[in-house]
Parts: C-alpha cells; structure tokens; sequence
C-alpha cells in the first residue's frame, strides 16, 4: 500500500532525503509510480516500463544510506535466489541495475494479493528440500515467514477468505520461521565472533524494522488472541538479546584490536 508522502521540511535535506526516490522519477527506463511496500533494507515501487515493452512492473531498490557491503551482498543474493526460483506464485525477475546515486535495484514481476500462496508453496519446497530454508544468506526461509505473516494479518486479496483459524496457524507458521532462522544467526555469531556481527546486526536491524511483520509487533500485538502474544513478544526479546550479544562481540574486537 502507498503511504502519504513525507511533510516538506524547511530544513535542508539529509543525505538519505537527497537521495530517496518519489513517484514520478525515472530509474533507467522505469517510471516509478507507487511506493507499495518496505523492508529494513529496501523499498518497493510500482513502476511502468516503457521499453522493450510496455508493462507494470514492481522494482526494488537499497534505501538510501542502506548501501553498505554487506546488504548489497544480501541485496545480491535476494535477486539471484528469485532469478532461480520458478514457480507462478513467486515474481519472476526481468531487470538489474543501479540507479545514478550507485544504489543497486532488481525489477520483478508485479504480483498482486498472493501471501497465501507463497507461503504454502515455500512450505511445500522446504518439505521437499530442507536445505533450501537453511541457507541464510539467500533469505528463503525469511521471505516465507514474510508472506505468512501477511496472510496471517489478512494481507493480500488471497488471504481474504480465510477463517481465524487459518490465519492463525499461518502466524504460527511465520514466528516457527523466524524462530529458525535466528537460532541459525545465534549460532553463527558462536562460530564466526570476527565476522558475523556485522551481519546479525544488520540483519537483525532490519527484521525490526521489516513492514512485513508490523501485524505480529509492538502494540499490535494487542489486537492478536491473548494465546499468541507472549510467543511473538518472547521472539522479538530473543531479537533484542541477540542484537546486544553481536554489539557486545563487536565493542570486545574493536577493544582486542585496539594498539592501547
């Protein structure tokens, strides 16, 4: 969903707001119409291609100050794993590129309304193949906790019909996701104390902040059945917890490698 634009400030601009993209701009030969979501480490556009065909396409682009090594890495994965991945319910991807300030996109296809069927068919694949959740830098079994919590929040034109029950057991789902996925970063940090933290803060950082799970965090979580609610809060502690154990690894190397 598009969100209103931010109020113009008499300020002058930071870096980030010199660089943010608005409807109406020209990526390349992508006119950007609507920004339609956010994650921690990029923005989501509607966007009209004018050539070699015409056609509504969805591009993602690294939010501005977000273009450090690391995330153009995870931002490279994400586009390899969707570029690999065939199936009609996941966006096939058409485009690469990097916009004038340096900052990488990938231009997708633009499906509309199907958490529910991406969910269930990332389910299907790990079931099929577990090693395809296990593989954290391409993010699979993080995207399928996106799109259950979605559709467990009522996200999408698919998720409509479903009953409360339903859209619970596709919560239950996307925090068992995430729950794997941050012991998996937990105990990468134990394996890698030089050079995973850098990655488990970003990464976690941006589960924080993913719009994608806005439904299943902070307040709303009020909104949720009271049986819910202590599993998704204990989560995003465990979040917090391992957030300060990668600082607390950091500050410890910083100081090791310190000449005093």
């Amino acid at each position: 969903m598009a969100r209103p634009a931010a109020p113009v400030s008499a300020e002058a601009p930071g870096q980030s707001e010199l660089f943010a993209e608005r409807p109406g701009q020209i990526i390349g030969r992508y006119k950007l119409l609507e920004e339609i979501g956010e994650g921690g480490m990029g923005v989501v556009y509607m966007a009209e291609q004018s050539e070699p065909v015409e056609r509504r396409v969805a591009l993602k682009i690294i939010k501005p100050g977000m273009d450090t090594r690391a995330v153009i890495a995870r931002f490279e994965a994400e586009r390899q794993a969707l570029a690999l991945m065939e199936h009609p319910n996941i966006a096939r991807v058409f485009d690469a590129g990097t916009t004038d300030s340096g900052r990488p996109y990938f231009v997708m296809e633009l499906v509309k309304g199907v958490p529910i069927t991406a969910a269930r068919f990332y389910a299907e694949a790990f079931a099929a193949k577990p090693k395809l959740a296990d593989v954290l830098e391409v993010s699979n079994r993080y995207n399928a906790a996106c799109a259950a919590a979605l559709a467990g929040c009522g996200q999408g034109q698919d998720a409509a019909a479903l009953d409360d029950a339903e859209r619970a057991r596709l919560r239950r789902q996307a925090l068992d996701w995430l729950r794997a996925d941050l012991a998996a970063w937990g105990q990468l940090l134990q394996k890698q104390p030089e050079q995973a933290p850098a990655r488990v803060q970003q990464t976690l950082r941006d589960w924080q902040q993913d719009q994608d799970f806005a439904g299943v965090r902070g307040d709303v979580l009020a909104n949720l059945p009271e049986a819910e609610r202590q599993g998704w809060r204990q989560l995003w502690a465990d979040v917090e917890q391992t957030l300060k154990k990668a600082e607390d690894k950091d500050t410890d190397e910083a100081k090791r490698k310190s000449p005093n």
